[in-house]
């Protein structure tokens, strides 16, 4: 018997958030400022938080409950189903791959700063040839 409520100005900052993404060319990281200063809701609180509020299907009417979707019966859609597949659909183009594989390290969770107790913690670098810099 209960319901969600729908707060009108949030909503309309979602349905502004898949608008101008999935339509204007709008990316993840031109939306956060954009929406931050227009709206400057608390949820606005980090470059990457449009992306989880374009991947919550409850804007759709749905929820996901082990990795399926349901038709949600206590509230009403702030999108259409078919806008957030267009946005999902768009996510996953753009998604790029990491140009460099994380590979653990074989002392990670071993090495400890006997000062401070700080966890060692192993980076990787891109090494550069100086002779090879020298001669260009």
């Amino acid at each position: 018997e209960k319901r969600f409520e729908i707060n009108e100005k949030e909503a309309e900052a979602v349905r502004e958030i898949f608008h101008l993404y999935v339509y204007e060319g709008f990316t993840l990281r031109k939306l956060y400022p954009y929406m931050r200063e227009k709206y400057g809701f608390s949820i606005f609180n980090s470059p990457m938080c449009c992306k989880s509020i374009l991947k919550r299907p409850t804007y759709a009417g749905y929820f996901k409950y082990k990795n399926e979707l349901y038709k949600g019966t206590n509230f009403e859609p702030i999108i259409s189903y078919s806008l957030y597949l267009q946005a999902q659909e768009k996510m996953k183009q753009n998604k790029t791959e990491r140009k460099y594989e994380t590979r653990p390290y074989l002392l990670t969770g071993l090495l400890f700063c006997g000062k401070c107790g700080s966890r060692y913690v192993g980076k990787t670098f891109m090494r550069i040839n100086i002779t090879a810099v020298i001669r260009a």
